[in-house]
């Protein structure tokens, strides 16, 4: 990535949080601690919540798409961008210095010569900023490259979520796969033991019929996950940068739930979660492009100089006698300009505002995001620990009502029943253990927590 230049690094002090006027001014509703729960006693977000999942492979596909993911190249560019715009306008604060070279000739046809001047010259113009224009336009720029770094770092934490998110889910989908492929050979057996039954008198072709139906109903369930699969692996392969050909190898079982993590106070994710930090600076940045506009209403005061020679003979040009020099200053005060520059404050505190607005709007959903995930990790856990019970007990149902079906005890509908409970029980509980890992990896991009062990550097 571009590094900033040495005006941005002159200008580093207008960057930092304390500078802000948009924690004075947002007025944000912030409350104590985080009214879903989280840590009784509060402790720092950890950092590095990649690993706590304990998959290296997962690990390796997030280091695949930080490096391949397009729109992360694209988010790269625009902080570029953003650095190559500050030192552009840091430029106005120094002089400009342009050489002039050249030569002319001139003479008449009848005397048939051609005489000629060479003449050379260096011109310096510097604008004096008497009343911080240039200075306040240069730090809105600055910021603005300060909010496009901390937006490209919030787009790898997000990206790092995504792709974890998507393992998750399409790990999910494998299992799912497995599982209509148990139910369809279960229903096969059933179909076996029904014909048998059937072969023998003790029930009636009506039962075969059902016998056939649920084992066409379990193949159009295998086929439609097995789609699912697909479509998901695909959607994986896209976030790591790769062509989506469904040719990516999926783990056998989703990785346990880490402990719970900490989840800090409010106010701390303030400062700590870079989308909200780049919301921040950009109305730094506006409230300095307000002071700009105000300062574009004062007079302007242009220093020039200017030193040069001209002669005959390149070789006399820098001749004293042939030298001269001036030093000049101009002073502007505008007068009439037909209400533009009053116009272009009251557009740029207009954007002031939009600029608060928009910190605030993100902040709140920020608490949204946490106080959800809180609850959500909370309701989720009793979820998956009642649906483990009911999975238990209705497994230990349906091998007793088959039993009892093939002993002629029950109908077939009976046994149908309880299966089906069975299987839509373990379908809801390995949605339920994908939610919560999914809802956890939510719980740390919410916080602000880095994906990373030790902090990413711009290189």
């Amino acid at each position: 990535m571009v590094r900033l230049g040495v005006v941005i690094v002159l200008l580093a002090g207008c960057a930092t949080p304390q500078s802000s006027p948009a924690r004075r001014q947002a007025h944000l509703p912030i409350a104590n601690t985080w009214q879903a729960g989280g840590d009784a006693e509060p402790r720092l977000v950890d950092d590095g919540w990649l690993a706590s999942f304990q998959d290296p492979r997962l690990s390796w596909l997030v280091e695949e798409a930080l490096r391949n993911n397009r729109d992360l190249r694209g988010s790269a560019a625009k902080v570029a961008e953003a650095e190559a715009r500050a030192r552009q306008a840091g430029a106005a604060l120094l002089p400009t210095i342009d050489l002039s070279a050249g030569s002319t000739g001139s003479g008449t046809v009848n005397a048939g010569g051609i005489r000629s001047n060479v003449n050379l010259g260096i011109k310096v113009s510097w604008e004096v900023d008497l009343w911080g224009r240039l200075r306040s336009a240069t730090r809105a720029e600055v910021l603005d490259a300060v909010a496009a770094a901390a937006d490209f770092k919030f787009a790898r934490q997000s990206l790092a979520a995504q792709v974890a998110e998507s393992w998750f889910v399409t790990v999910g989908n494998k299992l799912q796969l497995a599982l209509e492929e148990n139910r369809l050979m279960i229903e096969r057996g059933t179909q076996d033991v029904v014909r048998a039954r059937v072969d023998a008198g003790a029930v009636s072709q009506v039962d075969l019929n059902v016998a056939r139906a649920d084992v066409a109903r379990a193949q159009e369930s295998v086929a439609r996950n097995h789609g699912n699969l697909t479509e998901a692996v695909r959607s994986l392969e896209v976030l790591l940068g790769r062509y989506p050909a469904a040719e990516l190898q999926i783990a056998n079982a989703l990785p346990p739930i880490p402990s719970p993590a900490p989840a800090g106070l409010p106010s701390e994710i303030l400062e700590r979660r870079p989308d909200l930090i780049a919301r921040d600076r950009q109305v730094a940045a506006a409230f300095n492009r307000t002071q700009s506009a105000r300062a574009a209403r004062l007079p302007r005061l242009a220093l020039t100089s200017e030193i040069g020679g001209a002669s005959r003979s390149l070789g006399n040009i820098l001749n004293p006698s042939h030298v001269a020099w001036t030093v000049g200053g101009n002073l502007l005060a505008p007068i009439f300009d037909g209400g533009r520059r009053l116009a272009e404050v009251e557009i740029r505190t207009a954007q002031q505002e939009q600029a608060l607005a928009a910190y605030a709007g993100t902040a709140l959903t920020a608490f949204q995001e946490v106080e959800t995930a809180l609850t959500n990790e909370r309701v989720l856990q009793v979820r998956e620990e009642r649906l483990t019970m009911v999975v238990g007990e209705l497994g230990q149902a349906v091998r007793l009502t088959q039993l009892r079906y093939n002993a002629g005890d029950v109908d077939l509908l009976s046994l149908n029943q309880v299966k089906r409970q069975y299987f839509t029980a373990r379908n809801n509980l390995l949605q339920v253990q994908v939610e919560r890992l999914k809802q956890r990896v939510n719980l740390h991009l919410a916080l602000g927590g880095s994906f990373e062990t030790q902090p990413h550097t711009s290189s």
